[in-house]
């Protein structure tokens, strides 16, 4: 699976030239199972190229990766958006991550990009269930509002306190 599209964007396995449009966005939580890293951090050492080496191969391989979120328009990448294997009170479980760089927020690009991850999870992969995680202790996301609402607009109403790679996390679900 090398792309995704939808009516406004891009989801493409990631390049290295995404890395001056990704800066703000693999500094995001959000993407870390490790509690209190960034993203590039948690990794792979903290080399961002190595992340997103192994992200883009990870999508090509079998679509469980994370892509970049490209608006065409505007010819920018503006976020990370994906599918990851976890393991979720000792289960493994595939979680959908995503985070919009801060100056791209607000534009429904998250609702966009993780509804065409979602479609692409039941008609690709087959996976029956689509899950989110949202972390309240992430120092960026005091408010977990925009996270919830998120969610919602998902149909990912059910919550429930789980454990992820040794963090308390909430585990976001369709019914």
């Amino acid at each position: 699976m090398n792309a995704l599209e939808t009516k406004r964007l891009l989801l493409r396995p990631p390049l290295l030239n995404d890395l001056d449009d990704l800066a703000a966005t693999l500094r995001e939580p959000a993407l870390s199972p490790a509690p209190g890293k960034d993203a590039a951090a948690a990794g792979g050492g903290d080399d961002p190229r190595a992340l997103l080496v192994r992200e883009s191969e990870a999508c090509r391989r079998d679509g469980v990766g994370l892509y970049s979120v490209v608006d065409p328009d505007r010819g920018r990448v503006v976020g990370l958006c994906g599918l990851r294997r976890m393991d979720v009170n000792g289960v493994a479980t595939v979680i959908a991550l995503c985070a919009i760089d801060p100056d791209h927020r607000r534009k429904g690009y998250a609702t966009e990009a993780l509804g065409a991850l979602r479609r692409h999870a039941a008609s690709t992969l087959g996976l029956r269930a689509f899950q989110a995680v949202i972390d309240p202790r992430n120092p960026r996301n005091a408010r977990i509002s925009a996270a919830v609402a998120l969610a919602d607009k998902l149909g990912l109403t059910s919550r429930t306190t789980v454990e992820i790679e040794g963090r308390e996390m909430i585990l976001c679900a369709a019914p």
